[in-house]
């Protein structure tokens, strides 16, 4: 057989390590092996043990992420098909209402409604609706200054009045 042609002595070899990381993965997961357990249980060293159990772990990742993707996916497109029936509705609603045959008073608020919610659940669903996060920072030099203050006062020469006073300074800038 040629050299890198398929079915050669290497294929045995590649499913055995396969084989060997899924039983090495499963013994800590199911059994709540060690991982110098799992060395001595499949004849391998302890960093083997710890290698193939993490590549395990990487594959179940993957796979998690993929199916969590394909859910919000099947996800996003029910509510986008709800969303688009939501604004035919409306407008169906709207030209009856300019034609005289309804008077859409309390429909068009239940509409408006649910379109909302059905966006809310968009935005949930992307994560739109996470808080921004805000970074906090003590200016350099009124950090230096609650450092050296604390540190008197640890040492029983600092007043605490001080300290009392850098903080206020502190909040005054936040």
């Amino acid at each position: 057989m040629a050299k890198g042609s398929r079915g050669g002595k290497t294929a045995p070899k590649k499913l055995a390590v396969k084989e060997r990381r899924a039983k090495a993965y499963r013994l800590r997961i199911d059994g709540s092996m060690t991982y110098p357990q799992i060395a001595k249980a499949l004849g391998i060293s302890v960093g083997m043990a710890h290698k193939d159990v993490m590549t395990g772990l990487r594959a179940t990742e993957q796979e998690l992420a993929e199916s969590g993707a394909e859910m919000r996916r099947i996800e996003a497109e029910a509510l986008r098909g709800k969303l688009r029936r939501l604004m035919f509705l409306r407008d169906k609603l709207a030209a009856d209402v300019d034609a005289g045959v309804v008077k859409a008073i309390g429909e068009d608020r239940k509409l408006i409604d649910t379109e909302l919610r059905v966006r809310a659940a968009y935005g949930k669903l992307y994560g739109l609706d996470q808080p921004t996060r805000v970074e906090l920072s003590v200016p350099v030099d009124l950090q230096t200054q609650i450092d050296q203050t604390l540190a008197e006062i640890q040492a029983g020469t600092g007043d605490p009045d001080a300290l009392l006073e850098l903080v206020a300074k502190l909040r005054a800038k936040l």
